[in-house]
């Protein structure tokens, strides 16, 4: 993944880390137990706002999609033939009615959202501790499969390293680095 796609959010997440707060959204009161602690156990972090959560009562048990917004002052923008949108970035997280993912959008994370397992194994990866510019974190999991946590080291505008973990810490070798090398120590 290139350094300038990520630099984008990766700056503003330098600031996150230092801390996650429990979710206080308004929206979490009217909800099912399991979907209230499955917010707060997959999207600790305070710079994430519930728009929306939607019960699909279509199927029994019901599932949920709880659709989220960056409130960090993130923003993203696209152009549809003449009209440029600036917009706040969303992701989807798709839950059944007993709390588990189905389906989670990638977005941004702080690096204590990520499980210890995950952070461990980035230590591994990444012995020498470098940081660079900022490092930025992610989550995702698709559709019937296993949860995943990314780590993109940013050093510049060019050169970034990055890692994949399974939640139980694995790396996914065949999408990750080798190991981080600051730039101008490549061979």
């Amino acid at each position: 993944m290139k350094a300038a796609i990520l630099l984008t959010g990766a700056l503003i997440l330098t600031a996150l880390d230092s801390k996650t707060e429990p979710r206080n959204d308004a929206i979490l009161g009217m909800q099912p137990v399991p979907i209230k602690e499955a917010c707060q156990r997959y999207c600790p972090d305070t710079f994430y706002q519930i728009l929306r959560i939607t019960e699909h009562q279509k199927t029994k048990p019901y599932t949920y999609t709880v659709t989220f917004f960056n409130n960090n002052g993130m923003i993203q923008g696209k152009k549809t033939d003449d009209d440029l949108t600036s917009e706040l970035p969303q992701y989807k997280l798709e839950l059944t009615a007993g709390g588990q993912i189905i389906e989670e959008e990638r977005h941004l994370i702080s690096m204590l959202a990520a499980p210890k397992a995950v952070r461990t194994a980035y230590q591994k990866w990444n012995p020498k501790g470098l940081k660079g510019m900022t490092v930025a974190w992610a989550a995702e999991k698709p559709r019937n499969k296993q949860r995943q946590f990314s780590a993109s080291i940013v050093f510049n505008e060019i050169d970034a390293s990055s890692a994949v973990f399974m939640e139980d810490g694995i790396l996914v070798k065949e999408k990750s680095d080798a190991a981080p090398v600051e730039p101008g120590k490549r061979r």
